[in-house]
């Protein structure tokens, strides 16, 4: 794993961020580092093979690409309340070449956001900073 882990991060590494960040969006882009770190810790709790994974606040996809290129899950949805970031995130997975285990969602409050494919989830990723800006109450 140590040579796959490697990769993985230089393929985490060529992915596109945020061109233009949002500040009141608080966007940034994870480093791959951090990502790979923040997907071992929760497959250390839960397990992430052959679960489903939504992402809140996915931006650019560093943590969906992360658990889809070193863990089998079932099926991962990413969910952003921007279409300009939801836009990377597709790009970034179908440079990763894992797009086929995704799902996506335009965060809209005004709906049931745990419907769909947003139900029956083993493992929920909430960007917790993101959760007190007031686009996303």
């Amino acid at each position: 794993m140590p040579g796959a882990k490697k990769q993985i991060h230089w393929m985490l590494d060529e992915l596109e961020g945020f061109e233009t960040p949002k500040i009141k969006l608080e966007q940034y882009a994870t480093s791959s580092e951090l990502a790979v770190k923040i997907m071992e810790m929760i497959d250390e709790e839960v397990g992430l093979t052959a679960a489903k994974l939504v992402d809140i606040g996915c931006g650019c996809g560093m943590l969906m690409t992360s658990a889809a290129a070193l863990y089998e899950p079932q099926k991962v949805v990413g969910v952003d309340v921007d279409e300009d970031a939801l836009a990377v995130c597709k790009r970034n997975l179908r440079r990763a070449d894992v797009e086929e285990m995704f799902g996506f969602g335009l965060l809209n409050l005004k709906i049931d956001v745990f419907s769909c494919e947003l139900r029956n989830v083993d493992v929920l990723d909430v960007g917790v900073p993101k959760m007190r800006n007031s686009t996303w109450r």
